[in-house]
Order: C-alpha cells, then sequence, then structure tokens
C-alpha cells in the first residue's frame, strides 16, 4: 500500500539524518571508556586500552560518509541478514560428508582399494576434492537460491551502493560495496562450509555412521549457542556461525593473544581456518584407513 511505502520511504530517510549520530555515539562510548581507563591507571599497552584506542581512531577517520543518494535500498538487507540459512547449509554438508568413507567401508570395497600399492593415497586425495566441491556446491546453492528468491519477490536495488547503505553495516570499517559485502560474506560461507565438511569427512574416516554425525551434530550445536548466547568474550566471533554471518564484518572487532599481542579479528580468524583446513587436509591425507567392517553382501545400506 501507499502508506507501507512511505512508511519505508521514511525509514530511510531517518536513517540518512541519523547516521552521522550513529557514529558519534560510538566514539563517544569509546572515549568515555578509555577516560574511565585513565582515571583508574590502566596500562596503555593492554588490550582494552589498545582496543578503545583503535575504535576512535577507526571510526574518527570512517572511509565512508552518507550520501542522500544511498539512502534507498531493496532486497539486499533481508539476504545479508539471513543468517539462519548457515544452519541449514552446514547440516546439509553434515549428512551428505558423514557418509562418505561409510560407504566404503560397509560395502567391503575399502579393504580392495587400501591394499592397492597407491590406492589409500589416490583415494584420499580424490575424497579430500571430491569433499571440498560437495561443500561449495551446496553452500552456493543455497545462497543462489535464496537470492534468486528474494528478486522474483521484492527486487533488488543497485549493488554498487556502498555498504553503510544498509542500516545494520551502518558501522562497517571498510570502504566497500553491497557487491562486495555479499562476495566477502559468499567468501566467509564457503570457508566455513569447507571446514565443517573436512571435520565431518576425518570423523567418517575414524568412526562409523552414527558417531561420525553424533560428533559432527556437537560441533554444530556447541557453534550455534556460542553464536546465540550473549557474550563479551572477545572469541565470540571467531565460531563458525559468527564467521559466516554478516556480524564477522559488521563492525570493526579485535582481539587480544594473552592480553598484549593484538589483532584485527576478520584477517586473524581467516588465517586461523586457512591454517585449520590445510592441519585437516594433512591429517585425512597420512592417517592410514585401518579394520575395514565388512557386511554380508545384499546388507542394507
Amino acid at each position: 500500500t501507499d502508506y507501507e511505502l512511505f512508511s519505508e520511504a521514511e525509514k530511510f530517510i531517518q536513517y540518512y539524518e541519523n547516521y552521522s549520530q550513529t557514529v558519534n555515539d560510538i566514539l563517544r562510548e569509546s572515549e568515555l571508556r578509555k577516560a574511565e581507563f585513565d582515571s583508574k591507571g590502566e596500562d596503555k599497552d593492554s588490550f582494552s586500552y589498545i582496543y578503545q584506542e583503535q575504535i576512535i581512531s577507526t571510526y574518527k577517520n570512517h572511509p565512508y560518509i552518507m550520501s542522500s543518494d544511498d539512502i534507498f535500498n531493496s532486497g539486499w538487507d533481508t539476504f545479508i541478514n539471513y543468517d539462519y540459512i548457515n544452519i541449514f547449509v552446514l547440516t546439509a554438508i553434515l549428512i551428505y560428508c558423514g557418509h562418505i568413507y561409510n560407504v566404503e567401508r560397509y560395502s567391503g570395497t575399502l579393504s580392495i582399494i587400501t591394499t592397492a600399492k597407491h590406492g589409500q593415497k589416490q583415494f584420499t586425495f580424490t575424497k579430500i576434492i571430491f569433499t571440498v566441491t560437495i561443500a561449495l556446491i551446496i553452500t552456493l546453492i543455497f545462497n543462489l537460491s535464496s537470492i534468486i528468491y528474494i528478486e522474483l519477490s521484492v527486487g533488488f536495488s543497485s549493488a554498487s551502493m556502498p555498504a553503510q547503505s544498509i542500516p545494520s553495516l551502518a558501522l562497517v570499517p571498510y570502504n566497500i560495496t553491497i557487491s562486495e559485502t555479499v562476495f566477502i560474506l559468499l567468501f566467509n560461507r564457503c570457508i566455513v562450509s569447507v571446514i565443517v565438511a573436512l571435520i565431518t569427512l576425518s570423523f567418517s574416516l575414524f568412526f562409523e555412521y552414527a558417531i561420525t554425525y553424533l560428533l559432527s551434530a556437537l560441533i554444530i550445536l556447541i557453534n550455534i549457542i556460542v553464536w546465540v548466547l550473549p557474550s563479551s568474550i572477545q572469541y565470540k566471533y571467531c565460531n563458525l556461525f559468527s564467521v559466516s554471518s554478516i556480524s564477522f564484518i559488521s563492525r570493526y572487532r579485535a582481539v587480544s593473544l594473552f592480553g598484549y599481542f593484538y589483532f584485527d579479528l576478520q584477517p586473524l580468524t581467516l588465517t586461523f581456518y586457512v591454517i585449520l583446513f590445510i592441519i585437516l587436509c594433512v591429517i585425512i591425507f597420512i592417517t592410514p584407513i585401518k579394520n575395514p567392517i565388512l557386511v554380508e553382501k545384499n546388507t542394507l545400506l
């Protein structure tokens, strides 16, 4: 209706008019915390003190100034903030990847493959490539189907608009467009999907169906709890669901190691995930496949 249209327009206009105040509120809060630390004699090399200084530095030199040309957008905010899609994606990956080794194990072909001279290495390498490919395909299918649905239902505004034109991304500390934000989001989701797929594959290498699914589901459940529950723990945003959601880049965040080594959250976390990817691949590749479970012919798999 016309009323809904005008209400939606009014919401974007108010956001535009209050944008500078939103940034100033963050600056004022950090200035107050820094003053409080000074009054208490807080070590200026501590993580807490440096973190407030970095927030002030980041948003005093905020890379984007809201323009009246950027106040109307549609579609992208719905897709970007639809974080629950990650639960469906990771569940689908868990279900599919949990049986990858167990199919050959229960059919009896695993013992034949692993006794060949180069059978296990070639077999394992193929399994890793296949698992990564499946994880990427599942992730892209779910996300692209969401994009198509939103396009057909409400449509998308220009993707060349700044990311900060979306209210939930007001404090993104980077000078990036909506299209670049969507690319980063999909990239992060693909990384998380591959990690979950390889974790499930490694469980499948060691355990039967039930234990493989149980352990993989437990890891996903723990990450969901960490993601949903409010917490002041600085590593909260390193969990699987935070990395694959827009909150991972929605504002400036940082973490420390041992209280003094200071790192921006995003590059540190992604570096950790790349290292984890390499470790998982090495573990899967070098672990000998032993004790295959043979079942009778015609057993229902």
